[in-house]
């Protein structure tokens, strides 16, 4: 018996097949969707499944070789590897038990290099490390893969217990043996399935994968290269953009955080026309920018007219405009996706003139600064100078983002807009700093919750993006310097 035996093919939805067997063409969901040249069997067959039909996969790969010859085999592997890549064709794996399908492939990329080779009974096989199972919003579980762009649809048991079984190299046989309970033509089947979806594949005799002996792979870290597929346009059924999911059910999250600390200390605002006429020009600020402090060079003095100024120049809200049903915007210094401006910052301070040592929040809308009382900040320094250890810095700036502003417009890409904006808001931190000749750098990574403990946030509706560094001692003779 063949793997293969116990699965199916048939459409996902209703497929027309258009042309001739030499140009045949599937038009699916609106889309015209381009196959290669057939033979006329292997056409015959595509034209039973737009008509609702469902074939045997053995059975058909059988009847193509039987009446034409190995390259309309080949065509025939080609043309499901595309339909399945454009999401019009099922593989289902039936059970041996009822009359329901156990596992369902509805997508895989034409890349997998399992695709259509049958597991072997003497190979030892392996759960690819970027393999998960998740529930979908609206149906049922689903065994996805990134990597391969692939997706099972689970209808029983057995591939959920066979995907814990792959958590380790394992054989056929051993597999079969731990699931006794099913039949060994339906275990196949599934199998098949996680080889084709690059759910599983074969090891070596060290139990590696292929996919961590080679760098371009073993590079990525599975929460890396999901984020970067499901942020990006491709043809996998999941909707991307400004979908304004929440409209209807939930109001728009304000523009600006709603809950403050009462007291207010307004902050100096500069004389822009000044800053206008006495700047550098673009291009010596960026060249001169610097991450850190040079010891060659005399730096302003950071105290509250200069963090009034650096705040003033980067974070303040310059407009506020009413958008309807879609919420309230401001405009601000920096560019921002939708411009929905979701970050918030707050201001560490130790050793700033002007201003007591302690932890505040930026008031964009004010200008002006909020403190937290009784908050101790050392803990945050603490860690800046794990990043840093020859400088001593006067003001941390922590940036947090409010991930429903975001979220409530955006579908699928949010988090990755929110990243994007974050590099925005620092690179005109770093710009702002060189321009105003204060030293300057920010922090590659920093705690999961600190600051959300310190200000009392709800760490799902509000979390730390970045932390950036302003002002410092100057660098002793011979001290590490910065890049």
């Amino acid at each position: 018996m063949s793997p293969t035996d116990r699965l199916y093919v048939r459409f996902a939805y209703p497929v027309g097949i258009r042309g001739t067997a030499e140009t045949p063409v599937a038009v699916c969901r609106g889309a015209e969707v381009k196959l290669p040249q057939l033979g006329p069997y292997a056409f015959s067959l595509l034209m039973k499944l737009s008509g609702n039909g469902i074939l045997n996969y053995t059975e058909a790969e059988e009847k193509v070789l039987q009446y034409e010859e190995w390259t309309s085999l080949a065509a025939w592997y080609r043309t499901l590897a595309v339909l399945l890549e454009h999401r019009c064709l099922l593989i289902e794996a039936y059970s041996c038990k009822s009359s329901t399908a156990g596992a369902v492939l509805s997508s895989c990329s034409p890349n997998s290099r399992q695709l259509w080779h049958l597991p072997k009974k003497d190979a030892r096989y392996r759960l690819s490390r970027f393999a998960y199972i998740r529930r979908h919003e609206d149906e049922g579980l689903f065994i996805e893969s990134p990597l391969i762009r692939s997706r099972i649809v689970i209808g029983g048991d057995l591939p959920v217990r066979l995907f814990q079984l792959l958590g380790t190299p394992i054989t056929l046989p051993q597999a079969m043996r731990s699931l006794a309970d099913s039949a060994w033509e339906e275990v196949e089947a599934v199998m098949t399935l996680f080889l084709w979806a690059g759910i599983a594949a074969p090891t070596g005799q060290d139990g590696m994968l292929g996919e961590d002996r080679h760098f371009s792979l073993a590079a990525w870290e599975f929460h890396d290269l999901l984020l970067h597929t499901r942020s990006r346009q491709q043809q996998d059924g999941i909707t991307r953009g400004g979908t304004f999911r929440f409209l209807n059910r939930w109001p728009p999250p304000p523009p600006v955080k709603p809950n403050f600390p009462p007291s207010v200390i307004p902050l100096h605002r500069p004389d822009m026309t000044r800053v206008f006429k006495e700047d550098a020009s673009f291009a010596e600020v960026a060249e001169r920018r610097f991450s850190g402090a040079k010891r060659d060079r005399n730096y302003r003095l950071m105290d509250a007219d200069c963090l009034g100024e650096f705040l003033f120049r980067t974070a303040r809200i310059r407009k506020h405009y009413d958008a309807g049903i879609f919420g309230n915007y401001t405009g601000r210094p920096y560019p921002n996706a939708g411009a929905l401006y979701e970050f918030e910052i707050y201001v560490a301070l130790r050793s700033c003139p002007g201003l007591a040592d302690g932890l505040y929040a930026y008031d964009p809308g004010l200008h002006a600064l909020r403190r937290y009382d009784g908050a101790n900040v050392e803990p945050l320094f603490a860690e800046a100078l794990l990043s840093r250890p020859e400088m001593e810095p006067q003001v941390l700036v922590a940036v947090t983002a409010r991930f429903h502003r975001v979220s409530w417009k955006y579908q699928s890409i949010a988090y990755s807009l929110l990243l994007k904006n974050a590099g925005v808001l620092l690179a005109y931190f770093y710009l702002t700093a060189s321009a105003m000749n204060i030293p300057s750098f920010a922090l590659g990574s920093g705690p999961l919750s600190r600051i959300m403990e310190l200000t009392g946030s709800d760490p799902l509706q509000e979390f730390p993006v970045g932390e950036f560094v302003v002002g410092s001692r100057p660098a002793m003779p011979n001290e590490p310097q910065g890049d």
